[in-house]
């Protein structure tokens, strides 16, 4: 799962879909207690890292996408 879904989020990413947050969010959702079952550590801290990293960039794409831009018009005073 993860191998598959980490293809999906980087081909959504590549293609520019917005969906592609989502995706690696579940990647890291599954990804952080797999490991840490399986007795890898260091990959599932791997994992919480890129967990932060994905919230972090979904947050700020998030408030960057609210944003609402004001269009000037062509020889108007600004």
């Amino acid at each position: 799962y993860i191998f598959v879904g980490t293809v999906v989020a980087m081909y959504a990413q590549a293609r520019g879909m917005v969906e592609f947050w989502f995706a690696w969010l579940l990647v890291d959702v599954v990804g952080v207690p797999l490991n840490f079952a399986n007795g890898y550590a260091f990959s599932g801290f791997v994992y919480v890292i890129y967990g932060a990293l994905v919230l972090w960039g979904l947050r700020d794409w998030w408030l960057r996408s609210r944003q609402t831009a004001r269009p000037t018009l062509e020889g108007a005073p600004a």
